[in-house]
């Protein structure tokens, strides 16, 4: 079967089924081509009895774009908000386990770094910008520039820890965290930046113009994979799975897509690659052979979820937060454990705590070169006495992602406009998914909307 579409997408995970059910919604012939058996990439949401739901990859969503609640909308998905304790977030630092602080009260109180380098942050407003040319700087010289020594080492070190898996040494902030970026370029600092952004925000909200966000956690029944076995249902037979796609070539006006054997899967006049940087070169190896190095050189960092069920009268810390985040070399090898069952409590049977604890990241690439055993006693070891556990987990299990995070590292920006460039020149060619331009659930869905819209 080889139909001609208006057009055609690449990936079947969360990005590209996203851009397939708005684009089908807005009356486009789509066909969706994944390679796997089943949708949703690293979206994968495990049923282990009737009240308990494990999550293998996101845990949810932020909702601060409105593109997720349209989505939900679209597929009959209703949004379940998490706990208020997801407000509570926490750091591990030299074995202890500090409260992270919400404002600037909070801030100037907080015990895990030094009374100057609180203050410092106060001195960001004042701290002139740098001189253009810009360029790209690392997350690490970015916040050390603005807001000290003791912010960038502690806080932005967690971040990007927690959000990317990465070394704030050697990712790009205006790849990475483009907004903040923006602030201080166009503003001269990222208050005078976050202030009117805020108000724009607001205003839009006001006139209609934006659908309003709460900004808390969001899941759906059943967990994550909600969304993306109810855009694959929504797709009906527009969404074919096992497809063994291994070329995209471009013929006058029209794209073909090939299989091994350089059979048609399908012919469009639009292409959607949602697909990793190295997958998505490897597929225009004939239209565009210089891709190759470019898609390879982008790391791509590894993770470990390790999922463990206890019984609740054997924890005696305080889970009621959403978790931790954990500095590197402070004695965890953990990235940072996530309280499942406090966030959102009705994914856990009554009576038992669900903790999730993510590993992996660029510091430690080789870690799933590790049998499970050993990685869950790396998980579990150190927990014991902090979180005051006194008995065993009564489910342990493992979930390795080899391909996690893409990295947005130095001279992603470039590597970025490479992309562009071709497919700029070969013309109906549209790069998707989280591969260049913004990891995590809601970027990849605002992403998504975006290209069907511009599509449409």
């Amino acid at each position: 079967m080889n139909p001609s579409v208006d057009v055609c997408i690449i990936g079947g995970g969360l990005g590209g089924l996203a851009t397939a059910a708005f684009l089908q919604q807005q009356g486009k012939k789509v066909v969706l081509l994944e390679q796997q058996s089943r949708p949703g990439g690293r979206v994968r949401s495990t049923q282990l009895d009737a009240q308990t739901v494990l999550e293998h990859g996101p845990l949810g969503w932020l909702d601060k774009e409105p593109a997720v609640l349209d989505l939900c909308d679209l597929i009959g998905q209703v949004p379940i908000p998490a706990e208020p304790v997801q407000k509570e977030r926490r750091l591990w630092k030299q074995g202890k386990i500090y409260a992270l602080p919400k404002g600037p009260g909070s801030f100037l109180a907080t015990p895990v770094m030094p009374l100057r380098s609180r203050l410092r942050l106060l001195m960001e407003p004042f701290i002139r910008r740098r001189p253009e040319p810009f360029g790209e700087e690392s997350v690490a010289d970015f916040a050390r520039r603005r807001f000290g020594a003791g912010v960038a080492d502690n806080f932005f070190a967690a971040m990007v820890s927690g959000i990317y898996g990465g070394d704030a040494h050697q990712l790009s902030v205006q790849a990475a965290f483009p907004l903040m970026a923006g602030w201080e370029r166009d503003h001269g600092s990222c208050v005078a930046g976050a202030l009117p952004h805020m108000r724009r925000l607001k205003r839009e909200v006001q006139s209609g113009q934006r659908r309003p966000t709460s900004r808390n956690l969001m899941t759906v029944e059943g967990g994550m994979a909600g969304l993306t076995d109810g855009m694959a249902q929504y797709l009906g037979e527009s969404f074919r799975t096992g497809q063994d796609v291994a070329q995209l070539r471009r013929v006058g006006k029209k794209w073909f897509v090939l299989d091994s054997s350089g059979s048609t899967l399908a012919g469009a006049s639009q292409i959607v690659a949602a697909t990793p940087s190295a997958v998505t070169a490897g597929l225009l190896r004939e239209e565009a052979p210089h891709l190759a190095q470019v898609g390879a050189a982008q790391v791509v960092a590894p993770l470990a979820v390790v999922h463990f069920l206890v019984r609740q009268e054997e924890i005696g810390g305080d889970i009621q937060s959403f978790g931790f985040l954990a500095l590197r070399n402070q004695g965890l090898r953990a990235l940072g454990v996530q309280y499942a069952s406090s966030i959102f409590p009705g994914q856990t049977a009554r009576g038992l705590v669900q903790l999730r604890v993510l590993m992996g990241g660029v510091h430690d690439p080789d870690l799933l070169a590790l049998p499970d055993q050993a990685i869950v006693a790396e998980a579990w070891e150190p927990l014991v006495e902090p979180l005051q556990i006194c008995g065993e987990a009564v489910h342990t299990e493992v979930t390795g992602l080899p391909q996690a995070i893409p990295q947005y590292d130095l001279g992603h920006l470039a590597r970025r406009v490479e992309f562009e460039q071709v497919a700029a020149r070969l013309g109906g060619l549209h790069l998707g998914g989280d591969a260049l331009h913004g990891v995590g659930v809601t970027a990849v869905l605002a992403r998504a909307q975006a290209t069907a819209r511009s599509l449409a």
